[in-house]
């Protein structure tokens, strides 16, 4: 409402027309009755309504999603508590790695898990340094031999550091794809479209990279032998 007056004395202001157009229907034959035409203020309360509606809306499906996010991943996320606390509940931690493998039960083994949390446990204990955040962890399982050490654990934080938390993500890389195949470029093949935007995406990266050695080494290898 307050929102309402302020527009108005707005318009007031600078002399901003806010009296609604009247637009006619065609009636259907037989319709005698007319519709009744909303004024400005209950078509401006209408529309800043369903504009409300539609933000609530769509903040209630976000906190759904954070709180199935927070309900599967969330112990994994506080790996400080869960590497360095004094004493862990096992209870509690059966019962949140089962959840997290019926989330995933193609990647995680749940039981497997809780061993493999505590024997990492053991190892950070015993190490000076390390970093306890999710990856921070992940890089300490690298070292110690990739997969054939703490396989879910490993599986776990990796999933937990890549999953998508909104679709900003996403957008980006639609935007920048629309920004690399052109209407000029419409025959472009999915496989270069992909590589193209990987490198614009990891633009950083690519900038690094030595382009004259990769030319000689795709030079070398494409040289066709000619008979003299």
């Amino acid at each position: 409402m307050d929102a309402m007056q302020d527009g108005m004395k707005k318009c007031e202001e600078w002399n901003v027309e806010i009296n609604l157009r009247t637009s006619k229907r065609k009636k259907m034959p037989g319709e005698l009755e007319a519709d009744a035409a909303l004024t400005a203020q209950e078509e401006t309360r209408r529309v800043m309504k369903s504009a409300l509606d539609t933000i609530a809306d769509g903040l209630d499906t976000r906190f759904q999603q954070l709180e199935y996010l927070h309900k599967t991943f969330g112990f994994l996320l506080d790996t400080e508590t869960l590497m360095t606390a004094d004493a862990i509940d096992l209870d509690d931690l059966q019962r949140k790695c089962t959840d997290f493998a019926t989330a995933i039960p193609d990647d995680v083994d749940g039981a497997r898990l809780v061993d493999e949390i505590q024997d990492c446990r053991i190892l950070v204990s015993r190490r000076v340094g390390v970093d306890v955040t999710p990856l921070g962890i992940l890089k300490f399982i690298v070292s110690f031999g990739g997969n054939d050490v703490f396989p879910n654990l490993k599986v776990g934080l990796q999933i937990l550091l890549t999953v998508s938390i909104s679709v900003a993500g996403c957008e980006r890389s639609f935007s920048k794809m629309k920004l690399i195949m052109t209407y000029l470029r419409s025959t472009m093949t999915e496989g270069r479209l992909t590589n193209l935007a990987i490198l614009s995406i990891e633009r950083e990266t690519a900038e690094q990279v030595d382009f004259t050695k990769l030319i000689e080494n795709f030079a070398a290898v494409r040289a066709r032998k000619v008979l003299i």
